[in-house]
């Protein structure tokens, strides 16, 4: 049986509880005692928002996870009084521990974002300012996405923006990016301002600024010089791993369209075309079955159903057809 461990010991505490991969187990070992328990709501907390919280490890947790998950509460008779609760939690928090930025970035975005009755846009202003006068970077860039949009209490400013924006580090880099790619607020649509942003992001794994850029690209002034480039993000978009079967498909569509009628510098392929028409199928794509059918004369039911009674007849088993 395990003794309760001494206060010195959580730092050994948590890298034991760091290399637990098992869920169940990790359940186990906040079992142990109080401080076993602490350990493990600390270790949520950092995994899932990246901070460490100096007391209330569990009620911290949940807080945040209430106010970036609004829909979970959505329909819930008593949402004002978990609001009120949670508001009550994280303002005292915040008188007890007035220098950790993190707990007044989260008091702004529920009273900016969350509607309930305690909605209070004066009180998200005092809050995100004083977040971002510590240097919270996600709070700074909260403040350029307010600048740019001109929320309640601040009138939409081009300039402050972008100086939060750049003060945001990598979140809010994506999002200018995002700005300039499709033109939001007051901040003009510039293809060429985006791009060099967005690449990285697209590159290192992002799929969904992947396929924004491709599809960009694809219809922009740039089409011209751009196609190559444009093929390469869709195609990222659409068979990286692990996918989104939303994103892939309208990604995978999208270069069946291409590939089967040749776009600009990109020329028709009609095996390339039906690869991606077949792949965006898979991730439930209707159109490109219609595609497939009409310019390829290729019926997928026709395909599925023979795969079907190739497979009964090869085991014997008639019930083989209803697995695929």
């Amino acid at each position: 049986m395990l003794n309760a461990p001494q206060p010195q010991s959580k730092e050994i505490i948590s890298l034991v509880y760091e290399n637990l991969e098992e869920s169940e187990d990790k359940y186990n070992f906040s079992c142990v005692s109080r401080l076993f328990n602490e350990v493990h709501w600390l270790q949520n907390c950092k995994k899932t928002f990246g901070i460490t919280p100096s007391t209330n490890a569990k009620e911290i947790f949940r807080a945040l996870l209430a106010i970036d998950k609004p829909e979970k509460y959505s329909n819930t008779p008593n949402k004002s009084d978990v609001y009120n609760r949670i508001s009550e939690t994280l303002s005292e928090y915040s008188r007890t521990y007035p220098k950790e930025p993190w707990v007044f970035y989260y008091l702004s975005k529920l009273y900016w974002f969350i509607n309930w009755e305690g909605q209070n846009f004066d009180q998200a202003k005092q809050y995100c300012i004083r977040a971002t006068e510590l240097k919270h970077k996600e709070a700074l860039g909260l403040q350029a996405i307010i600048y740019r949009d001109g929320m309640v209490g601040f009138p939409r400013d081009q300039q402050k923006s972008l100086e939060y924006f750049a003060l945001g580090g990598e979140p809010a880099k994506r999002e200018l990016g995002l700005s300039y790619l499709e033109g939001k607020g007051c901040i003009k649509k510039d293809l060429t301002k985006a791009i060099p942003l967005l690449e990285p992001i697209a590159n290192n794994g992002d799929n969904a600024i992947a396929l924004k850029l491709g599809l960009a690209l694809i219809k922009s002034d740039l089409a011209q010089t751009k196609q190559e480039e444009a093929i390469s993000y869709l195609k990222l978009a659409a068979e990286r791993k692990p996918p989104d079967s939303i994103i892939a498909s309208k990604a995978a569509y999208t270069l069946g369209c291409i590939f089967t009628d040749g776009r600009n510098t990109i020329l028709k392929d009609d095996e390339q075309a039906k690869k991606y028409l077949r792949l965006a199928s898979k991730f439930g794509n209707i159109e490109s079955r219609k595609v497939l059918r009409l310019q390829y004369h290729i019926d997928l039911d026709a395909e599925f159903e023979q795969q079907a009674k190739n497979l009964s007849k090869s085991t014997g088993d008639i019930k083989a057809c209803y697995i695929m």
